[in-house]
């Protein structure tokens, strides 16, 4: 039974065209279950959807909620940031300026970078069309003190289309995605290097399920322009290959943190420092 409507005059879901009706109090999971009326693209996605909102150092945290399984969002519903340890990384290398999530998902290192580290630009990419409207929307329901920018696409080591492959049930995160050489694929790429020609990166975050080295490659004349800070998961087979794309331009790896066998999470910073403005 609909019990109230839902009208948060700072969220703005009405100028994005979303309708969200509460169906019921939040429970024992933490968040408050919708229905949704979408007048806009994808209306689909959003027929049924949840709100997280919790607080983190003072700041009011929100996210749309696409599947309440999902191991990402599950975090998000008890009411904190999923991998603390590798934000708590990411915050102590990140010194301001623009930051730029590549495999964003529903954007839980994104938002963290906008709302909690008060980032002057944050851009993210998130190619998988099962989540990227909802990574949209959580970039704009969330008070940035910067702007943001989102785009739904893939990046890599050359223009192209690519593919999506599910890896294990909800767990969205896991899903690859697979270049298509003769172009007949349904998600398009690009490099980083053509998104981010206008963009002065200060740090960027790569979690792309082995796409590491692709998206590195397609990063060579921003890495070398703007000598940003990286912190990247690499799948242990491409260890050596990610060394051998950064090393040569002076980076080298500060800080580390494994969550899963056969991959880690490193952070590169460049010895030479960050390029002037």
């Amino acid at each position: 039974m609909i019990r109230r409507l839902l009208r948060p005059p700072r969220l703005g879901l009405g100028k994005l065209g979303l309708k969200v009706t509460m169906l019921k109090n939040p429970g024992e999971r933490g968040y408050t279950g919708f229905n949704t009326e979408w007048r806009g693209p994808s209306p689909e996605k959003f027929r049924r959807c949840g709100l997280a909102t919790f607080t983190h150092e003072g700041r009011d945290i929100r996210f749309l909620i696409q599947d309440e399984d999902d191991i990402i969002q599950q975090e998000l519903i008890a009411g904190r940031f999923y991998e603390p340890e590798e934000l708590a990384i990411i915050a102590r290398h990140f010194t301001g300026g623009t930051f730029v999530d590549v495999g964003a998902n529903i954007g839980n290192h994104a938002v963290f970078a906008g709302v909690v580290l008060c980032a002057d630009r944050v851009i993210a990419f998130e190619p998988n069309p099962l989540i990227a409207d909802f990574t949209a929307m959580n970039l704009r329901i969330n008070d940035f003190s910067g702007s943001s920018a989102f785009h739904q696409m893939g990046l890599s080591d050359a223009q192209g289309t690519g593919s999506m492959r599910a890896i294990a049930p909800h767990n969205i995160g896991a899903t690859r995605l697979d270049p298509i050489s003769d172009g007949s694929g349904d998600i398009a790429l690009a490099t980083g290097d053509a998104m981010l020609a206008d963009e002065k990166p200060t740090f960027i975050k790569i979690d792309t399920e082995g796409a590491e080295v692709r998206v590195l490659r397609g990063l060579a004349e921003t890495l070398a322009r703007c000598r940003p800070a990286i912190f990247i998961e690499v799948q242990d087979e491409q260890r050596q290959e990610v060394d051998a794309i950064l090393e040569p331009l002076g980076y080298r790896v500060v800080d580390e943190f494994a969550r899963y066998p056969g991959l880690s999470n490193y952070m590169y910073v460049c010895e030479g420092g960050r390029a002037a403005a």
